[in-house]
């Protein structure tokens, strides 16, 4: 485990990047970057890197093309980020290439919806590992292990194993993204370090995430 963080004072900036290859060592990132570092109170950068799949009942998933960033690049971008003094939330990011959301990733209309829910996993752990491997390597505070796979949320077991797995590679502290209005939707939250929420603003689901923090005794972070 990594060292002690104040949770409660953990303050993000999302990049909100879709990195392709060449993205992290070009000129106009380092100049965003410098200008979200410049007068900024945050304290820990959310950097996304981004695998693809070609649809919702695809289980093949790719990450050595041109449309994902190099391991020398995204070493290079963390050490810079520390170097400015903030921590790093590691945030493995999957898109679809038919412009549907992650969300919708769902076999379970499909007679062999079992075999096909076990090669997703497979195949997306392989991704997961690699990108914990270089968080580990380049000494990031956090790693997120998904965002919003709402679809695939029940399978506990699937989760457990991965989260489990990921532990085995990297030291720091590890989330997942739950979609806003699902906090309560997931068997495996307690496997989590701290909760990581997607927000909608809502009186209603800031409650719900007090709630669940308190039950479960975990730290939060929230963003939109």
């Amino acid at each position: 485990m990594a060292s002690s963080i104040d949770f409660p004072f953990v303050k993000c900036v999302d990049l909100c990047l879709c990195a392709q290859k060449g993205d992290f060592a070009s000129r106009d990132t380092f100049e965003k970057l410098d200008t979200v570092f410049e007068g900024n109170d945050r304290d820990t950068i959310i950097l996304p890197v981004t695998a693809w799949q070609e649809n919702v009942l695809s289980t093949d998933i790719v990450y050595s093309t041109a449309r994902t960033p190099g391991d020398w690049e995204i070493e290079n971008m963390i050490d810079y980020i520390h170097k400015k003094g903030f921590r790093v939330l590691f945030k493995p990011m999957l898109k679809l290439n038919d412009g549907k959301s992650c969300e919708e990733i769902d076999f379970s209309g499909s007679a062999e919806s079992e075999a096909l829910w076990d090669k997703w996993f497979k195949n997306y752990a392989k991704f997961i590992f690699k990108m914990a491997g270089l968080a580990q390597r380049t000494g990031c505070s956090f790693f997120s292990v998904g965002s919003r796979f709402s679809q695939s949320e029940n399978r506990e077991k699937q989760w457990r194993w991965l989260i489990d797995s990921v532990r085995n590679i990297f030291s720091g502290y590890i989330t997942y993204e739950i979609p806003a209005d699902r906090e309560e939707n997931l068997p495996w939250l307690d496997a989590l370090d701290f909760l990581s929420v997607h927000i909608n603003n809502t009186p209603a689901q800031f409650e719900r995430i007090k709630r669940l923090a308190s039950e479960y005794n975990k730290p939060y972070v929230l963003y939109n």
